[in-house]
């Protein structure tokens, strides 16, 4: 406090409101002076730095004066200094200081003295105003740390040294499903891993989470609904001075991120094993037509009996499936990356040409109703997979001796108004149940348990989106009328 302070001076004598006005005066302060108690109070507007306030006041006393300064919001930190030569017993000093007074003097008192006191008590007053200031720019700096990591995307959690949660963030809550209060004081392993098939082996990383933990980790963490989610956390001691006293660990979920990779790497070996195809069904034209040629040779034989040339025949048309294969084959490759007008019906006749044996084989009748030619601008190498995809789970579906109906007409969006060509394939098979069907778009969603890869529905609809289409699907499991049927719209330019 520097030595130009302010002090109200409340004394009603004259004489020794004066001496002591002096005194203060000499010290360097800046004084300003009151003589009755309603003098004081307005005074004591004006903010001074410190009030020194006797206790024998006509009228109002100085106990109650000095309420009433600490009672005002305005004034209350102002530190008052009460004195008197009368009150001087210890119930009058008790009674000063629970009324607020900071400090409660007692004449005679000399100028040293005086001064000492009021050093002191303006000393104390700075040192609660840094104090104050540094309380609200702690509280302040909280509040902002505070907002910082409930913004966070990444769940925060905050452990002592058994493993036990003592903060947890929002993004926390909303990853984990639980809310902070149900977490707080368990053990996070007992949330994140409450499900034993989480845990690899006996010695689970997760529970041995502590104040050692640091680097960043892989894991599966299970929600409060019981879903399973892939994680990538870090783990680093929490240090309080020069103790550790627990760890922090923060983690999210890279479910989408993982499933992103597999997805490349699922479509880096289909594109490898078309490419692949390509090149086999490539180096088996030249002796296949090799040999085309000499059984057609073999064939105008005129030494041929009648037997021979039965097997002959046979040959060809076996021959002739096996080119129509090798051209289907790389038709599927070379036509992928190439945009143009196709026709929709060539395309499905395509695929159930190089499925026709296998549909044989399962005695699954294919119902063709085209009623429509119109070109569709796009890539017919593409529709050739999502054609084949739907195809080869309809056979699925049906498993053996069923019926699988393909329909394709001129058809409309409705909610656009645009025209185009829908393709519907009908199965007679079970059907889906109700509770999956609103993921069967999904990467990685699979009705087929372990026989599926969960790629086909999902890579397939992205095809159709990529045509400025829409794939919809409906499914019965009705005794009477169960089946699956998937509706296809391809707009027309």
């Amino acid at each position: 406090m520097p030595e130009s302070a302010t002090i109200l001076l409340v004394d009603d004598t004259d004489a020794q409101r004066y001496a002591l006005g002096r005194v203060l005066r000499g010290g360097g302060y800046k004084v300003i002076e009151a003589a009755t108690a309603e003098d004081a109070l307005l005074h004591v507007k004006q903010l001074p730095d410190l009030v020194l306030l006797d206790v024998g006041l006509p009228g109002m006393d100085g106990y109650e004066v000095c309420q009433r300064i600490k009672s005002d919001p305005e004034t209350k930190k102002i530190p008052v200094l009460q004195m008197s030569a009368s009150y001087v017993a210890t119930r009058h000093r008790v009674r000063g200081l629970e009324g607020g007074a900071d400090g409660y003097l007692t004449p005679p008192l000399d100028g040293p003295e005086l001064l000492a006191n009021v050093r002191a008590m303006l000393r104390l007053r700075t040192a609660e105003d840094r104090a104050s200031e540094q309380a609200v720019d702690l509280e302040a700096a909280r509040a902002e740390l505070h907002a910082v990591m409930q913004s966070m995307a990444e769940g925060l959690v905050r452990m002592d040294m058994q493993g036990c949660i003592c903060y947890v963030n929002s993004a926390t809550e909303r990853i984990l499903g639980y809310p902070a209060e149900i977490l707080r004081g368990r053990r996070f392993h007992e949330f994140v891993h409450a499900d034993d098939h989480a845990c690899p082996g006996t010695e689970c990383p997760i529970s041995e989470i502590s104040g050692t933990t640091e680097g960043t980790f892989e894991a599966v963490f299970i929600r409060k609904d019981g879903k399973p989610i892939t994680v990538e956390y870090t783990g680093s001691p929490y240090v309080v001075g020069d103790d550790v006293e627990g760890v922090v660990v923060s983690f999210r979920d890279i479910g989408d991120r993982k499933r992103a990779e597999e997805a490349l790497r699922v479509t880096e070996k289909l594109a490898s094993s078309g490419r692949m195809a390509a090149t086999i069904a490539h180096e088996i034209n030249n002796p296949l037509e090799a040999i085309t040629n000499l059984v057609y040779l073999i064939g105008i034989s005129l030494s041929l009996d009648a037997d021979t040339r039965k097997y002959v025949e046979m040959a060809q048309a076996e021959l002739a499936r096996v080119t129509h294969i090798s051209k289907q084959t790389l038709g599927f490759y070379r036509q992928s990356n190439l945009m143009g007008e196709f026709n929709l019906a060539d395309v499905a006749e395509g695929v159930l040409s190089l499925l026709e044996r296998k549909l044989a084989l399962a005695q699954i009748e294919v119902v063709r109703r085209f009623d429509a030619k119109a070109l569709i601008h796009g890539y017919s190498g593409e529709m050739r997979q999502v054609i084949s995809n739907l195809i080869l789970n309809a056979m699925e579906a049906v498993g053996s001796q069923g019926k699988i109906h393909l329909h394709i007409y001129e058809s409309r969006n409705w909610q656009t108004g645009h025209h185009g060509m829908r393709f519907t394939i009908f199965d007679s098979g079970s059907g889906i149940p109700k509770s999956k069907r609103a993921s069967i778009f999904e990467p990685f969603f699979t009705t087929k348990q372990e026989k599926g890869t969960g790629l086909g529905l999902w890579v397939s609809n992205g095809i159709v989106h990529k045509h400025g289409g829409y794939m919809r699907v409906r499914s019965s499991q009705d005794a009477q009328r169960h089946g699956t049927c998937f509706s296809i719209f391809l707009p027309q330019r």
